[in-house]
């Protein structure tokens, strides 16, 4: 029962990572009926493992700003009166240096072993804003969308900056969309 929302701009997540580095252990934690995102990271590297985020009112999980860990482990399950928005909602607002495409540092966490459970009129996991990442051996279910790739940027991430997604269930009214916004 953490977090709350002052305003439209400041809001408090359930646990903020700030440029946590590798060095850190986090593993078993839960985060429940958060006012805001359960968990976000703002860069770093940290890893995390055994996380359970369950009701957050927001999203359940959030990155920005050149998060490169590794999370592990995690059972995600929305709010059940529809208040979250993600299960996912993996963005980069770096900006890319002069004449590149793709930020630096590149948001781009490695997730496995996942399960989210959503509510209908949600996304399960959402990437924009030139955030990549690479999901494997994950079951996302119960949203209208499973994944969405959203903002025509995404297009600049390939080869080793590519969004990675192997071994995944998706079990959805809508399994992925791409949109440009």
């Amino acid at each position: 029962y953490a977090g709350i929302t002052f305003d439209d701009e400041t809001e408090l997540n359930g646990i903020g990572f700030f440029g946590v580095g590798s060095g850190t252990t986090v593993d078993y934690v839960q985060v429940h009926n958060n006012k805001d995102d359960g968990v976000e990271f703002f860069g770093g590297s940290v890893d995390v493992s055994h996380l359970v985020v369950t009701g957050s009112a927001d999203d359940s999980i959030d990155w920005t700003a050149g998060w490169t860990g590794d999370l592990q482990y995690a059972f995600i399950l929305q709010n059940p009166n529809n208040e979250g928005d993600y299960g996912i909602e993996g963005e980069d607002a770096s900006a890319a240096p002069t004449g590149a495409s793709v930020p630096s540092p590149l948001t781009q966490p490695n997730l496995s072993n996942l399960t989210f459970v959503g509510t209908a009129g949600n996304t399960g996991v959402q990437f924009k804003k030139t955030s990549s990442g690479k999901l494997y051996n994950s079951v996302v279910t119960g949203f209208d969308t499973c994944l969405e790739i959203s903002n025509a940027s995404t297009t600049d991430l390939t080869g080793d900056n590519a969004i990675v997604m192997k071994s995944n269930l998706w079990d959805c009214a809508t399994a992925v969309t791409a949109t440009s916004d």
